[in-house]
């Protein structure tokens, strides 16, 4: 919907520019109020689009312990492992219900379309997508992704002996995986065919070969982070 990516658009302006807080903010409360309307966008696919990304940005850069950053890191990419499908898809495309166009049916389309076409495009039109991956690529590509591997670094003398060896590993696994993930995520938006062509909401996208690389990749370093972070819990005791 073309709701959701304008919040997804005024998150990237947050990204970039922290001074642009207050004119992102504008771009999100409009967009809430027109789920709050009634639009085809929900107010999930709203969160999950603006939240995620902000859990992995602005909170990691007021946090002061490296392992609250990397924390919020970590919550933000189980966020975005949780809802991938919503976070990759740009629903802001359709075109007319093809039985609609038919003469027997012009008095049909004429009212469904003065009833609902102001808050529900659903009944009058097909709702295309395409696969985008604008949220994936500002999430792992963000300062807070990227500063990961420094801040691992930082937490290294906390870590137990016995298990040295095994963090060292996990912070080239997180490293090697975000880089992947990355490169997945750009060939996706500029290769796949589900990026290239719409596809109606609800089905088979026609081809996410790239996409799918960036979600193993995202979910693979995810993982490495999570246990990362495990690693250092023990040896602060809290596991």
């Amino acid at each position: 919907d073309y709701y959701v990516f304008c919040c997804l658009r005024a998150a990237a302006v947050m990204h970039r520019r922290p001074a642009n807080w207050a004119r992102a903010g504008a771009v999100f409360v409009m967009a809430w109020a027109a789920g709050a309307m009634g639009t085809c966008m929900s107010r999930r696919a709203l969160c999950v689009g603006v939240g995620t990304f902000l859990c992995a940005s602005k909170p990691a850069r007021s946090a002061a312990d490296p392992y609250e950053r990397l924390q919020n890191v970590a919550n933000a990419f189980n966020a975005l492992e949780s809802r991938w499908d919503e976070a990759t898809s740009d629903c802001r495309f359709g075109e007319v219900k093809r039985d609609l166009l038919e003469t027997v049916n012009k008095e049909r389309l004429l009212e469904e379309a003065s009833t609902f076409a102001t808050f529900n495009k659903e009944k009058t039109m097909d709702v295309l997508c395409k696969r985008s991956t604008v949220l994936v690529r500002g999430l792992i590509n963000g300062p807070a992704a990227l500063k990961v591997e420094g801040d691992l670094r930082l937490l290294a003398s906390e870590v137990p002996d016995v298990d040295s060896d095994a963090f060292v590993e996990l912070i080239e696994a997180w490293s090697e995986r975000r880089s992947a993930a990355s490169a997945a995520a750009f060939a996706s938006q500029t290769g796949d065919l589900s990026a290239l062509n719409a596809y109606t909401k609800g089905k088979e996208d026609g081809g996410s070969e790239n996409l799918q690389q960036a979600r193993e990749n995202t979910k693979a370093a995810a993982t490495a982070l999570r246990q990362a972070l495990a690693i250092v819990a023990k040896g602060r005791g809290l596991s």
